[in-house]
Formats: structure tokens, sequence, C-alpha cells
């Protein structure tokens, strides 16, 4: 009586692999550099090296007596009105706090 074989799991799956229609894909070769050809007669009429150009340089400004007595200039924002209030709000009543302001503002704002 022949003997069976027994064929593993793994070893199925390369073969079905192997029996596919589907293309291989495959690593495109390099294409090698070129040799270093050591023949080549050697030049002495080298061209001078380019110097670079001078990098141009940030003008500094010199600050007047005027220039350090001004003030920067700041953009102007618009307030919201709503908390403009309240800041004014709390300023007259110091002893409460800012929330509670807010909450006692509200009967005294008028859109």
């Amino acid at each position: 009586m022949p003997s069976k074989k027994k064929v593993s799991i793994s070893e199925t799956k390369v073969e079905s692999e192997l029996k596919t229609d589907t293309p291989v894909k495959t690593r495109k070769k390099r294409t090698p550099k070129a040799p270093v050809v050591s023949d080549l007669p050697i030049t002495t009429d080298t061209p001078e090296p380019q110097t670079p150009k001078p990098r141009k340089s940030r003008k500094l400004k010199v600050l007047t007596e005027t220039d350090k007595t001004k003030a920067p200039k700041k953009k102007k924002t618009q307030s919201n009105k709503w908390i403009k209030h309240v800041k004014e709000f709390h300023a007259a009543n110091p002893t409460i706090t800012y929330r509670e302001a807010m909450v006692q503002a509200k009967t005294t704002y008028v859109k």
C-alpha cells in the first residue's frame, strides 16, 4: 500500500501562488554608475573660482530724540459695548465681584 505524503498548509499556498497567471512584480535594475577613468589628462588651466556676491545688508534705522519719545502706534479696536458697560458698572460697585457685576448689569444695559 503506497503511503500518502502529508502536505502542510504553507506548501499548498506556495504551490497555488506559483500556478496563478498573475504577473510577478520585479524591481527595476539600477543602471551602473560610470566607472572612474584615471587615464584622462589633467589640465592646469582651471577657471578662477567665482567670488560670491556680497549680501545686501539691512539698513539700521538711527533713532532720533523725537522717535524715542513717540509712543508706538496701536491699532484701534472696537470695544464691545456690553463689556464696556460691565467694566463701568464694576468700577462703580467695587465691592461686588466681576461675575456678580455681569449679572446685575443686565438690568441697566440698554442696547
